[in-house]
Parts: C-alpha cells; sequence; structure tokens
C-alpha cells in the first residue's frame, strides 16, 4: 500500500513539474537578435514571407506569468524579433484554442487593458530604469509607452510606426506584425556590447492570463529591473531623427454678451498656428514647440474646493507629458516641476470691473511662446532632462467710465528646470535637479503681487542592497524666492505658510522687512521590498515653514515634520481563491515647527484579487491628536476630536464587456460633529466591438459642523473667526462614450453635469480652539445676537461690544461641462481634430435643496460654446 502511495506521490509530483517551467530557466531570459539587408516585407499581420516563415530566431514558448507564475499555458506564444539598417521587426504567432472567444474590440490609442494584445517593451540603454513598450490589440489600435521601473507608466509618448494584426480562423491562432523605426528608439549607437533589456508580453482576456518570453517575478525587487535580455543590437545606424509636427487651427466661440461690453459681444472668431519639432542629438532628444495649442484635449473635472488649499490638476498636454519621467522630483505629493503652471490662468485681474460701467477683456490662459526640452540617457547611465519655457507678456484691454486702455495682467516668464541622474546597475542613483521662475515685472502693481525670481535646488539618492531586498532612499530639496517687500509679505500670508497664526508667533511671524523667503524639505527612508512576502519601511520626512515650490512646482503646505512606520505583507502565488493578496500596517506622527504634535493616525489596508479579476479593498484609518492650523485662514489653530476615515472599493472584473465599479469612503468623529459619506458607482460598457461607454455617479454628503465661513472684522479691527455647521450635498455625473470607427478614427464624448449645495446652522464664533472640549472651542450666536438682513443677504453680530458682518454663506452651484472630439489619424503621426465644448457655470448665493431645481437651473444658464478645426501634418528628414 505504501509503495503506491509513494508512486503516486511522485508521478503527482512529475506531473506538477511537467507544468512549471523552473525559475531558473524562466527568470532573465536572452534572445539573439539577427540584423539583415534588404528586408522587404508588406505589414499586414499576416507573417507570410520567407523571414517569419523560417523557424530560425522564434522564440521558445511564453509561460504564464498571472494567475499561475510560470505555468505552462494551453495555448502557445512565440516572437521573432530582428532588425536592418532602418527598421526593428518583431513578429507574434498567437495560438488561441478557443477562437471563438477572442477579444477584437476596437479602442482608442494607448488603451491597454481592452482586448487581446501584444507587446514588446525595451530598456534600450540597459539601465534597469524605463524602458519604451509598442504594443498593438487584436482589433488593430497601437500603444506606445514608457514604463518605469516602479511600475509608473507614461502613455504620453507616441512615436510613429506601424503594426498590423491577422486572424487564421483555419489553424485557430492570430499573429501580429511590428515595423518599428529605429529613428524613433532612443539607443546607444556606439555601443559595443549590443544589450538590451527586453520584455515580451501577451494579454490574453477571456480567461484572464498574461503570457510573457521571461519571467518578471510577482512581488519583485523592480519592473525594469527584471526584464530578460535582449542581445545582438551592435551595427545601428546613428540616429538622424529630425521630425517636425506643424499645426494651424480655426475657432469659433459664441458665449453670453454682456450688454455695454466692447469685449464680450457674444462671439469671436480666429485662428492660430504653431510647430513641433523632435531631433536626436545623439544619445537625447531635443524637443522644440512653438506657439502651443491644446485645446483638443480632455477637459478637467469640476470640483467643488472648501479648504484653503490648492486644487491639483492633472497634466494633459502631449508635449509636456512625453519623456516626464526624466524632469520628475516628487516628496509624496510634493513635486518640484508641476507643469499645469505654464500657460496657466494670469495672476492679476484688473480692479474694479462691474461690468456696467466698467469692462474688462477676458484672458483665460496664458500663450506659451514656445519650450524647449532635452532628455535623454546615454550610454554611462547619465538621464538628462532639460526644458525651458517662455510665456508671453499678457494684458487685457480695460474700459473705465468711458476710457480705454491695457494693462499687463501677466509679465514675461521665463520658466527653467534641469534634472540629472546617474544609474550604477540599477543598484545605485544618485541625482538632482534645479528650477527657476523669472519674471520681468515691469509694474508696480504686479510688483506687489508676484514673486520676481523663485529657485530651487534638490538631490536624490538611491542605494539597493542584497538583491535589491533592501534599500536606503534620500530626497532633500531648497527653496529661495526673492521679490519686493510686499509680495514677499504676502507670501508669508498665503495658506501655505500662515506665518501670522497664532501658534506660530514663537518661532515666526509675519517680516514685512523681508525680500526672499527661504526653506527646505526631504525625507529619508529604509526599507525592505523585493521578491519576499514581508516588507517594512521606516522613513523620517520635513518641510521647513519658508520653504516654497508653487512658482514651477506644486505643494499643498509646509511646517511639517514626520515620521512614517509601515509594515506589508503581499501574497507569493495564488491562495485559495485568490489571485494577489497585499496587507498594510501604517502609523504615522506629525509635528510643526513649534514641536507641537498635530497629528497621530494609525491605518490598517487590506486588498485583493480573486482568481475571476474581482477586486476589493478596505482602508480604515483611526485619527487623533489632530489639530488643524490651517481652518481658520490664518487664524488660531483648530483642535479636533479623534476621527475614523474608512474607504472601500470594489471591482469586478473590468476585462469584460460590463464591468462596474464601487467606491465608498465616510470620514467622521464619534460625536457625529463630522460626518461625510462618498460614494461613487460607475459602469463600464462594450458594445459590439467599436464602442465603449463609461459612466459614473459621484455623490457627496457632507455634515460638518466646524466649516470655515469668514473672517469678521470688529470695530476695533480685531479678527473673528465665523465658523457655521455645513450641510452639504455633491452630486456629479460623468459620462465618457468612446467610438472607434477604424483604429485610426474615433468619436470622443465628454459630459458632467456638477452640482453642489450648501446650507449653514449653527453659526459661531472661534473662541478658545485647542480645548480638549468640543463646546467650549466656539461660542455659538443666540437668536438675539445674530440677525439676517435679507436685502444684502448679510448676517450681522450684535454680542455686546462685539459688532461685526459677514456674508450668508448658503450657495448652490451648478456647472456643466462637454466637450465632443473627433480625431482622424489620416497618415502616420498626422491628425486631424474637430472638437465641439460647450458649457454652463453659475453659483449663486443662496440654497437650493432639490438635485432636480439645482440641474433645472444648470440647463437655463448661458452657455459658451467652442467650436475648433486643427490639423497636424508630420513629416520627417
Amino acid at each position: 500500500m505504501c509503495v503506491f502511495v509513494c508512486c503516486g506521490c511522485i508521478i503527482s509530483k512529475a506531473q506538477q513539474e511537467d507544468v512549471y517551467i523552473p525559475f531558473e530557466e524562466a527568470y532573465k531570459r536572452v534572445y539573439h537578435a539577427q540584423k539583415y539587408s534588404n528586408v522587404e516585407i508588406v505589414v499586414d499581420g499576416k507573417l507570410d514571407e520567407e523571414i517569419w516563415t523560417n523557424p530560425e530566431g522564434w522564440s521558445e514558448d511564453f509561460m504564464v506569468s498571472t494567475p499561475v507564475e510560470r505555468l505552462v499555458p494551453q495555448s502557445k506564444t512565440r516572437a521573432k524579433i530582428f532588425f536592418d539598417d532602418k527598421y526593428l521587426y518583431c513578429g507574434y504567432y498567437c495560438q488561441e484554442l478557443e477562437p471563438e472567444k477572442m477579444n477584437r474590440f476596437i479602442s482608442e490609442r494607448d488603451e491597454r487593458n481592452i482586448g487581446d494584445v501584444v507587446g514588446i517593451a525595451m530598456d534600450t540603454y540597459h539601465d534597469f530604469r524605463a524602458a519604451i513598450e509598442f504594443a498593438v490589440s487584436l482589433g488593430g489600435n497601437k500603444v506606445d509607452l514608457v514604463v518605469l521601473d516602479n511600475l509608473d507608466v507614461n502613455l504620453s509618448w507616441n512615436a510613429v510606426w506601424e503594426a498590423r494584426t491577422h486572424i487564421n480562423w483555419a489553424d485557430s491562432s492570430w499573429t501580429a506584425e511590428f515595423r518599428i523605426p529605429l529613428n524613433q528608439i532612443r539607443y546607444n549607437y556606439k555601443d559595443t556590447v549590443g544589450i538590451w533589456g527586453l520584455n515580451l508580453r501577451r494579454n490574453v482576456r477571456h480567461n484572464n492570463e498574461m503570457h510573457k518570453w521571461s519571467l518578471i517575478p510577482r512581488p519583485n525587487a523592480g519592473h525594469v529591473y527584471s526584464f530578460g535580455e535582449l542581445h545582438g543590437m551592435v551595427g545601428l545606424p546613428k540616429p538622424k531623427g529630425i521630425e517636425f509636427l506643424p499645426y494651424t487651427m480655426g475657432k469659433f466661440r459664441s458665449d453670453q454678451r454682456i450688454e455695454g461690453s466692447p469685449y464680450q459681444t457674444g462671439r469671436a472668431w480666429n485662428g492660430n498656428a504653431g510647430l513641433d519639432a523632435k531631433i536626436a542629438l545623439s544619445d537625447f532628444t531635443m524637443d522644440v514647440t512653438i506657439n502651443p495649442d491644446y485645446g483638443q484635449v480632455e477637459l478637467d473635472p469640476s470640483v467643488m474646493n472648501l479648504t484653503a488649499l490648492e486644487t491639483f490638476y492633472e497634466e494633459k498636454r502631449p508635449f509636456f507629458l512625453e519623456g516626464s519621467h526624466l524632469l520628475d522630483f516628487k516628496n509624496g505629493s510634493d513635486m518640484m516641476f508641476y507643469t499645469r503652471r505654464l500657460g496657466a490662468s494670469p495672476s492679476y485681474r484688473p480692479q474694479g470691473i462691474d461690468n456696467i460701467n466698467n469692462f474688462a477683456e477676458t484672458k483665460e490662459n496664458i500663450p506659451i511662446i514656445g519650450a524647449v526640452k532635452l532628455t535623454g540617457t546615454n550610454r554611462s547611465g547619465v538621464s538628462l532632462g532639460i526644458i525651458s519655457s517662455v510665456t508671453a507678456p499678457t494684458s487685457a484691454k480695460v474700459t473705465r467710465g468711458g476710457l480705454e486702455n491695457s494693462e499687463l495682467l501677466e509679465p514675461f516668464v521665463n520658466y527653467s528646470a534641469i534634472r540629472v541622474r546617474k544609474n550604477w546597475k540599477g543598484n545605485t542613483l544618485l541625482g538632482g535637479m534645479i528650477t527657476s521662475v523669472n519674471r520681468n515685472l515691469s509694474e508696480p502693481y504686479l510688483q506687489d503681487n508676484l514673486i520676481r525670481n523663485a529657485f530651487t535646488a534638490g538631490i536624490d539618492f538611491t542605494q539597493y542592497f542584497m538583491d535589491r531586498l533592501y534599500y536606503i532612499d534620500f530626497k532633500g530639496m531648497f527653496s529661495t524666492l526673492h521679490g519686493s517687500k510686499e509680495a514677499i509679505t504676502q507670501l508669508q500670508q498665503r495658506s501655505t505658510h500662515y506665518y501670522q497664526r497664532a501658534s506660530a508667533q514663537d518661532y515666526l511671524g509675519v517680516d514685512p522687512n523681508l525680500t526672499s523667503l527661504n526653506g527646505t524639505s526631504g525625507w529619508i527612508e529604509i526599507g525592505r521590498k523585493g521578491n519576499e512576502t514581508w516588507f517594512f519601511t521606516e522613513s523620517f520626512g520635513w518641510s521647513s515653514p519658508g520653504f516654497d515650490l508653487n512658482d514651477m512646482g506644486y505643494m499643498r503646505s509646509t511646517d511639517v515634520f514626520y515620521n512614517k512606520t509601515e509594515i506589508s505583507y503581499r501574497q507569493k502565488g495564488i491562495w485559495k481563491n485568490m489571485r494577489s493578496n497585499s496587507l498594510t500596517f501604517t502609523q504615522e506622527n506629525q509635528w510643526h515647527y513649534g514641536k507641537t504634535p498635530i497629528h497621530n493616525y494609525v491605518r490598517v489596508s487590506w486588498s485583493t484579487t480573486f482568481l475571476n479579476r474581482m477586486q476589493f479593498s478596505i482602508r480604515p484609518t483611526y485619527g487623533w491628536n489632530f489639530i488643524d492650523p490651517r481652518l481658520l485662514r490664518g487664524g488660531p489653530d483648530l483642535q479636533y476630536d479623534p476621527y475614523v476615515f474608512t474607504s472601500v472599493s470594489f471591482n469586478t472584473d473590468q476585462t469584460k464587456r460590463v464591468s462596474a465599479q464601487l467606491s465608498y469612503s465616510n470620514d467622521q468623529n464619534p460625536g457625529k460633529k463630522r460626518n461625510s459619506h462618498t460614494m461613487t458607482p460607475s459602469v463600464t460598457l462594450r458594445l459590439g466591438n467599436h464602442v465603449y461607454i463609461v459612466g459614473e455617479y459621484a455623490y457627496t454628503k457632507n455634515d460638518n459642523s466646524v466649516q470655515y465661513v469668514a473672517r469678521a472684522m470688529d470695530g476695533n479691527q480685531n479678527p473673528n473667526y465665523i465658523m457655521g455647521y455645513i450641510h452639504q450635498k455633491t452630486h456629479g455625473v460623468t459620462l465618457k462614450v468612446q467610438a472607434n470607427l477604424t483604429p485610426d478614427f474615433s468619436i470622443q464624448f465628454y459630459g458632467s453635469p456638477f452640482t453642489s449645495t450648501a446650507m449653514f446652522d449653527d453659526l459661531k464664533v472661534a473662541t478658545d480652539t485647542k480645548s480638549k472640549t468640543y463646546e467650549n472651542r466656539f461660542h455659538i450666536f443666540s437668536p438675539d445676537e445674530i440677525s439676517l438682513d435679507v436685502s444684502n443677504d448679510t448676517y450681522h453680530i450684535n454680542r455686546g461690544a462685539d459688532n461685526y458682518s459677514f456674508r450668508n454663506p448658503n450657495f448652490s452651484f451648478n456647472e456643466f461641462r462637454s466637450n465632443l472630439v473627433a480625431r482622424w489619424e489620416y497618415r502616420p503621426g498626422s491628425t486631424l481634430y474637430f472638437v465641439w465644448e460647450h458649457t454652463m457655470s453659475n453659483r449663486d448665493q443662496y440654497f437650493m435643496p432639490s438635485w432636480g431645481d439645482n440641474l433645472d437651473r444648470m440647463f437655463g444658464l448661458p452657455a459658451t460654446n467652442i467650436f475648433m478645426v486643427k490639423l497636424n501634418y508630420w513629416f520627417s528628414l
């Protein structure tokens, strides 16, 4: 009996080994590419030329990467790579034993999560930091992107290349054919070793499998670091890439006419033209843009921000996105280079404009005269990113009392940044960054409001140990800003700093004689990552009170130092019905520079992906000792009671034709003096093989007893900080429709009605804001102390010797934003756009409780319509 059992175990073990590829044979495979001359191929996806039908050079079979690592797949995949003096070629053979389940959906360019897909990614400098990837779906849409070692992806990089697919029903397979011009790839043409990093992949949607030629372990010590190798890449031509993309554009704008205004007449025609160019300079690429226009990009979402802090918007303009990983320097959410600063709204607005007797032109954005960017990596492992941009002086015509003149809203400004990083075999990285903003402040009122010169500098260092299992990471930044006494005084009083707050008087306080402001920021972190189950990090960071990035970069606030501890568990391989699993414990403590504790919290995060690719995550947070130094806009710090914040999300398999997602968050304290709920369900539909629809509804109910209302000055010019119990409801609907008639022609629609209404009660004035007892932090106005003047919608306070007024804070905000974009890539790299943008927006100083009433109000508002036709034409030398 024991013999049979032993034999059974041996046979079972042998069968198990047969279906798994050993790790040492799967990890960091090597492919040898051949160079040919005079290759003649018709890129049709059929792979019927002799060079393809020759069995020499085809790779060994791929393996399953997910859900079961190193499993031998039932449907085979093979690939072949070679090159000549002009192109790199890649062919794929993809067997499909269930051909009726092939996913042939056609989506927009760079959509990589829909349809069956094959791709080739290459770390051309073999520096283990970043790789370019080319992919094509079975439906025919192309994807090109840059993927970083930490798996960040930049989809904005667009090369000019060819790829086609073909289905062979008789053979139960499909094939893909790539022809990639070498002038679209940056590499070290003098390299005599000829080794690139290589990753080949296939996504099989119907069974949720990822097939790879070389294993990238899950989890791993670095995505690009774990690539296989492509050998034989020698004898490559010297890059001669010189590309031009000129454009011309015509625009018509229709909006509300302002009676009596010589500027807002209701209609306006204009046109524009510009040029983008790309020039290969040895190992680097120089990008140039002259008079760019980005009217075809998707609109920003509507936001109701009731905080003192700036809202962050994602960059969507291609010129600034391409190569952005080489200009990236972040410390958490702070970044040294925030490209949305370029071409933003003017900093100054004409004063005294009432649109009755005084009128002014509207200037929405500052024109960018031009920008130059140099990016790349040389064969010594030095990465370089340089950008310099100039924005035009922007003036507006102003008429006051019938007399017209011109007022400068924004001066001539130069923005520059340099980022350098040296890499030693992917294990040691040392880099730095410098940015500068220089404004030509010729007008006294601009000198009083704007910083003349702003400079920042940063250094970063990363060292990995023991095959990337352990690491140490350091970032340090310094900023210095210079301007007039008035401008620096304003800067000290802005929400980023609030030097005037009472809690900062022991170590700060506003100095009206300063003409510069300096500060530092950074962090140091040590930890364990890599191909292991348990991880940990310990970090310490700081941001001094005078540190400021906001002329060139982005930061919300400063004056803090902290320490954070994280311990994580990540599942390796499938466990029961779970494809992946992670559990993270986080604890953080914060202080401001007065050494007062301002926040402590503990968080547990759990996320899982099931075998059917449904995903679930939950993240409860408990916070205590929370003191907000910014809620009262420069007033005293406010003590909060302990709180619990919980976020939950769930989504079904996003590769299916119908998928759904639900996210929910709740923020409350035990006494329910703050209780906010946000729920966001969404549905994604794929109709046939050509139409993609995403619908999302976001609802927030915000009840907060300490919402800031106003700062009211009494007769002795003493500030009184008014708060109220806000009852706010926000509804937002977003609809996106994408119709791809072919891989080169698409129609996109984006529409989003948004309403946010709020009513305030329990109006109160701050008293002992740091009291441990909630009731002692404020004085709630009694009915005989407060009265509402309906004629001007103003509250009056008569409380003994204190007499002051403030506006009724109730509001109803309604906005509808939409755009329709038809895009036709009529030849590789050349595109024709038709755009219709439609906007309605208004904020009323009264409360409308019903969502239906707000929708009626919204769609009755005056509308702004913009129609644009834009044509660009790509050619190279």
